[in-house]
């Protein structure tokens, strides 16, 4: 009934079919491959960028509320060199707590305990504006600043600050 000849040419058909199908399947796994591949970088550029933004905000907020800070250390108002010290103490330990994730609940001074000089180089110099910070807010009227003070604490508060990544 079928001849052999036929068979042949039926199976060399389904070969070449076969062939084709494979080939096209092929390209369009490498097409499709190729489509996804830009897709996830575009994707990924996308996403970075969307954090490195809020990064510079966060930096740039950090850098305006430094420079604030500065502005009351460098004003000739003995009562802004004090709100600066203040200020000064606090934002230190928001930068302390966050770099080596100590409890919020604790008090500065708490936290402070907790460190050793090897954790932090220049734990001294944190200690001195924290106990200068405390002279001012209990003895506020016996405690007299001199611009030299001001600018002095302003410097080892900006080295403090520079050391833990903060400016």
């Amino acid at each position: 009934m079928f001849s052999s000849l036929w068979v042949q040419h039926l199976i060399q058909g389904v070969q070449i079919f076969s062939a084709t199908l494979s080939l096209f399947f092929l390209f369009g796994i490498i097409y499709f491959s190729l489509k996804r591949k830009e897709l996830r970088k575009k994707e990924r550029e996308r996403w970075e960028s969307h954090f490195r933004v809020e990064t510079q905000d966060e930096e740039n907020e950090t850098m305006r509320e430094w420079n604030a800070i500065r502005e009351l250390f460098l004003s000739p108002d003995e009562n802004n060199w004090r709100v600066a010290l203040l200020k000064t103490d606090t934002f230190i330990e928001h930068c302390i707590a966050n770099m080596f994730s100590l409890d919020p609940n604790l008090s500065f001074a708490e936290k402070l305990k907790m460190l050793t000089s090897s954790d932090f180089p220049l734990l001294d110099e944190v200690w001195n504006i924290h106990r200068l910070r405390n002279r001012i807010a209990h003895e506020r009227e016996r405690i007299h600043l001199t611009q030299r003070d001001s600018i002095r604490t302003m410097h080892s508060a900006e080295e403090i600050l520079r050391t833990l990544h903060c400016l």
